[in-house]
């Protein structure tokens, strides 16, 4: 309570601090989509809070800037003859921080003496390749949902077609796919699984380790996404890392119950281009242990991350730039009869680099090390009150990445995109635990080498009219270690009806190799001897149809989807008794044999209505109705573990300018509520477990209940005021203001005889400050 009260008075000064008149810089460059180019003799105009209009042409590097003017919101409109007008609506410019923007134009198909005026939300993706199921997002979108805490991956769940009724993690459910389904990549390569408390396999965790301090706009794909990305079954999150500023240092340090944050940017001289951006986050529960806040039992997580992104141009060899990303975390549980220590640690470092070729070519190549440490040990308590190492799992992966794309546009009708993409991947897996029946270790895993990865794309942009784009692409994967392959293809199509209205489609075939713990899980056969079940295990296969429609009513932004996927060699265990599938798994371990005979169908239509902000408030309404459903060894059709059927989300937001000198100072009310069909479950027989005197699940039924109707209401409140030097935020983020107690599971207690309802996390309130100067 004394953290709550200094805060409050924090914001009492806040209220009665001096106003002013402040003003700060908006610059940046203007580029070509496709090329990645600079445009030189753009038109910028920049409407600002007051209704005044500035304007300037961008220099020969494509760089304009807007300095000295008053702090607010802003709209910029970008244009050049010969290419489609960009609006950037929505751009807040606070004293702390210069506003430092990357925009995008897209060569027109008309007279190229025609200025073609188009109308842009601000949410369409960079890759131009993308015509259905695909998102943009930005730094400040991440930082105002409330609920999410800064993390990318749980603000995505305020999307249409994403479902979670997980509060402990931010896994993403996809039009009732599992979570392991979704590709990470962070400057154009696949990353691995970027998020704290991580299990092995997983896609998901407590939270990410990507702060939203040091990401630019990127990109969310929910379904038949481009030829550009593989090794995907259900999404991607195309995240970027944003350039440090150039010209001036900045600084930002934060405060919350989570723990402490700090950041740093800036040039590394005046007299050249580039900079350096470097993020770090250290972070503990123990705040919220004292304010008696339960997030973890007795279990004490600990967690830190360090991301920076150092761009280095040169004048004639193109530009560099280097990036990374890593994070540690731990959880030491320490009980009368049990402990455990949990540790995950996972890091990426890499360099890309950028050159013309030409007028009408852009190569680019990036180049990573990536890696992952995951280790359970588990103690137990024996009759003698001696505890001993019951359970041991240390496993280490490592990947070292080449890709490299090539981007030629014939003209503006025409774009080609070609990419190979390398993947070595070295391992060492070690999986034991005690045989309590004789008192022996057994060794389930022992495991370690190297093997490859290797695909390749080809996509094909036709604008056949200005109204009409075709994109098509191949993908092809091919697996070393068992010399599996495939080729994928891939086609969208946009008609534009007119300014206010589309029509989109899209469809693909993907694919995604597994986990490697699952190939090597080792199997002791009769005579004792060792064998690798799963080796041959193929590519898991996914079809995905979608058909939208996109409407645009004055500042509302409508958009439907429909969909329809196939899933096909699905691991299972090819027994006529199994229900067991990986398209079930929420991670990817086990030492059971596998085979391909598994298969899978979802589908479902999806809604968003989204006022982007404008006149001081936004508010975003996504609605989905699906179904998923899978076939396992024994040949039943049953509900996946993710079918919730329905998902439900509506998002708020107003701000309010208070203080003397009205802009100065912001007020901030964000609502986010969450309403989805539960979790599916077993049923458990309570007559069976009573008899038995342990529970029995109803395995004729698998999956066949689902859980109570999930619901949270979350709310986020933030105060910020502008100095003349800095600006200052308080903000207090609380998750699930009713104190909702979300059933996760059910369990029988036979000391009871009884069934008991587990529930998740209730009231989580996180409140921070945070100074950016």
């Amino acid at each position: 309570m004394k953290a709550f009260f200094l805060l409050i008075g924090l914001f009492g000064i806040h209220l009665l601090s001096h106003s002013q008149d402040l003003n700060q810089t908006i610059r940046g460059k203007v580029i070509d989509q496709e090329l990645e180019s600079e445009i030189i003799g753009a038109r910028v105009f920049a409407f600002g809070p007051e209704g005044d209009t500035l304007k300037q042409a961008t220099d020969i590097e494509g760089d304009f800037a807007f300095r000295n003017i008053p702090i607010g919101r802003y709209t910029l409109v970008v244009s050049m003859m010969g290419y489609e007008t960009r609006f950037l609506p929505d751009i807040l410019l606070s004293s702390g921080k210069e506003q430092v923007l990357n925009v995008w134009l897209q060569e027109s198909t008309k007279d190229m003496n025609e200025m073609v005026i188009k109308g842009n939300d601000g949410h369409e993706v960079d890759n131009d390749m993308a015509v259905v199921s695909a998102r943009s997002f930005s730094m400040d979108e991440a930082s105002r949902y409330a609920g999410s805490f800064n993390d990318p991956a749980r603000m995505a769940q305020s999307f249409a077609g994403v479902s979670s009724n997980n509060d402990g993690d931010n896994e993403i459910v996809i039009r009732g796919n599992s979570p392991r389904g979704v590709l990470w990549r962070l400057e154009g390569v696949e990353i691995p699984n970027p998020n704290h408390f991580a299990d092995q396999g997983a896609s998901g965790g407590a939270i990410s380790m990507i702060n939203s301090n040091v990401m630019a706009n990127s990109d969310f794909y929910t379904g038949a996404f481009p030829a550009d990305y593989g090794n995907a079954l259900s999404g991607v999150f195309d995240i970027r890392f944003r350039k440090g500023n150039n010209e001036k240092r900045e600084y930002a340090l934060g405060a919350s119950v989570l723990g402490l944050d700090a950041s740093l940017e800036g040039p590394f001289s005046k007299n050249y281009n580039g900079s350096y951006l470097i993020n770090y986050r250290y972070s503990t529960t123990k705040m919220l242990s004292l304010m008696n806040i339960d997030v973890a039992g007795e279990a004490l997580p600990v967690f830190q991350d360090l991301s920076y992104n150092i761009s280095l141009p040169t004048k004639k060899a193109g530009n560099f730039t280097i990036f990374g990303l890593g994070g540690i975390s731990q959880i030491e549980e320490d009980e009368p009869d049990y402990r455990s220590d949990f540790t995950m640690k996972m890091g990426t470092t890499g360099m890309t680099h950028r050159i013309m070729l030409g007028d009408k070519s852009v190569l680019k190549t990036v180049v990573s090390l990536s890696g992952t440490v995951n280790d359970i040990v588990d103690y137990e308590i024996d009759s003698l009150n001696v505890f001993y190492n019951d359970w041991n799992r240390q496993l280490t992966n490592t990947n070292i990445i080449g890709s490299s794309t090539l981007t030629t546009k014939l003209n503006s009708r025409h774009t080609l995109k070609f990419g190979v993409i390398a993947n070595h991947m070295a391992f060492d897996m070690h999986f034991d635990n005690m045989n309590e029946d004789i008192w022996q270790r057994e060794t389930y895993l022992q495991s370690d080498g190297n093997t490859q990865l290797l695909q390749s794309f080809v996509a094909w942009k036709w604008r056949i009219t200005p109204e009409l784009a075709l994109n098509a692409g191949l993908h092809g994967t091919y697996f070393a270690l068992n010399s599996y392959q495939t080729v994928e293809p891939r086609a969208g199509i946009k008609w534009q009806l007119n300014d206010q209205q589309s029509i989109n489609a899209g469809f693909g075939i993907h694919s995604r190799r597994e986990d490697l713990g699952l190939y090597f899980g080792e199997q002791t056969l009769s005579d004792g001897s060792k064998v690798m079940a799963n080796k041959n295990l193929d590519f898991t296969k996914a079809i995905h149809y979608v058909l939208g429609h996109d409407m645009t009513i004055k500042k509302l932004h409508i958009k439907t989807e429909a969909y329809y996927q196939t899933l096909s060699n699905v691991p299972i265990i090819d027994r006529p008794d199994s229900y067991i599938s990986a398209i079930n798994f929420g991670s990817a371990f086990t030492t059971d044999s596998l085979s391909n005979g598994g298969t899978g169908e979802n589908y479902g239509v999806e809604l968003t209505v989204e006022k982007y902000f404008s006149d001081s408030y936004f508010f975003m309404f996504t609605g989905s109705l699906f179904n998923s459903t899978y076939v396992a060894g024994d040949g039943k059709k049953r509900n996946t573990r993710y079918n919730g059927n329905y998902a439900c989300n509506l998002t708020i937001g107003k701000e309010y300018y208070v203080g003397k000198n009205g802009k100065n100072n912001t007020l901030s009310f964000n609502f986010r509520m969450n309403w989805a069909g539960g979790r599916r479950i077993t049923p458990i027989l309570l007559d069976e477990s009573i008899a038995a005197g342990e529970e029995i699940r109803d395995e004729n039924n698998i999956f066949a209940k689902r859980a109570n109707d999930y619901f949270r209401l979350d709310f986020l409140f933030s105060y910020k005021t502008n100095k003349a030097k800095s600006t200052r935020v308080l903000k207090i983020d609380i998750q699930n203001v009713t104190n909702r107690g979300n059933m996760w599971n059910e369990f029988y207690f036979d000391d009871t005889q009884s069934i008991r309802q587990i529930n998740q996390m209730g009231l989580l309130p996180v409140i921070g400050y945070q100074i950016i100067f």
